[in-house]
């Protein structure tokens, strides 16, 4: 595991440590995202602030065909997150709260591309492996059906940041090169949460 990412695990563990030394009233549930990357999280609702650990995983498959040289394209990319939002919990009209804070942590990605032959281009096929962090700054909304139960949205910047090997072939040649890659999103997540 390289340096960066073990200073990072250990930086989002002293986070989550500190939540086992409160004693005031705590409540702990189970939260999913229901949208179009799965994921689960663990809130925990304590002293006005909400601390969700989480852990996500993304597959997507595309296949494609060239209608100019008739070949055809696949891709298979696969996206594992774990991390942890600490988010402040404040109430705004009865049974609605807002939370507003950021969600960091770790992220694996794996993307595997083969391209067929044509009658003028080789066949080329990559593998695309890094691992990385991401922050997200954090702003939603929960609505409390029961005292149990609540459902809500959340919108998310989040930067992620990656770096890994990318290793290619074609006509028998294996070029290994560093990948490292930046980027930026906006998403609204529905979120639902049930509390014990």
């Amino acid at each position: 595991m390289p340096r960066h990412i073990q200073i990072h695990v250990v930086f989002l563990f002293s986070l989550i440590v500190p939540i086992s030394s409160v004693v005031a009233e705590t409540r702990v549930g189970i939260g999913a995202l229901i949208d179009s990357s799965p994921g689960f999280f663990i809130p925990i609702e304590t002293n006005g602030w909400l601390i969700e650990p989480s852990i996500s995983a993304k597959k997507s498959k595309t296949d494609t065909i060239n209608l100019v040289d008739n070949t055809r394209s696949k891709r298979d990319s696969r996206t594992a997150t774990l991390g942890v939002g600490i988010f402040k919990n404040d109430p705004l009209v009865e049974k609605t709260f807002l939370y507003y804070g950021a969600r960091l942590g770790f992220i694996r990605r794996k993307v595997k591309d083969n391209r067929e032959a044509s009658l003028i281009l080789p066949a080329v096929s990559s593998v695309t492996d890094e691992d990385g962090y991401f922050i997200a700054p954090t702003i939603g909304v929960q609505y409390f059906f029961i005292p149990q139960f609540s459902a809500g949205i959340d919108m998310t910047f989040q930067y992620t940041r990656t770096d890994g090997e990318e290793t290619t072939t074609s006509n028998g040649i294996t070029v290994v090169v560093d990948a490292e890659s930046s980027s930026f999103a906006t998403t609204a997540s529905v979120i639902v949460r049930y509390m014990f």
